[in-house]
């Protein structure tokens, strides 16, 4: 049934063929095509990508001009929030 009688790279072929065409199976836990699983659940998914991607928008740009901002005083504070900045926009 799995096939795991089969070489690896058979194995892997017949794993691929089938992604490609997507058909993932039977759901261990809902006993139904993963497919209309996940696409029960991708509004949800982007739903909350979208979210963090707004928020992650929200707060890395005003840092990365504040950040930018030719004032001396802010010398520290552009130095910190530069580093963190790039690390947040990766």
């Amino acid at each position: 049934m799995l096939g795991l009688d089969q070489p690896l790279y058979v194995q892997y072929g017949t794993w691929l063929w089938k992604a490609l065409h997507l058909d993932f199976g039977i759901s261990f836990a809902s006993q139904r095509p993963v497919l209309d699983d996940m696409l029960n659940f991708l509004p949800a998914t982007l739903e909350l990508a979208g979210a963090a991607l707004v928020l992650i928008l929200l707060t890395s740009v005003p840092l990365r001009y504040l950040g930018g901002a030719p004032s001396r005083p802010s010398a520290g504070f552009r130095r910190t929030f530069h580093r963190v900045s790039w690390r947040v926009d990766a």
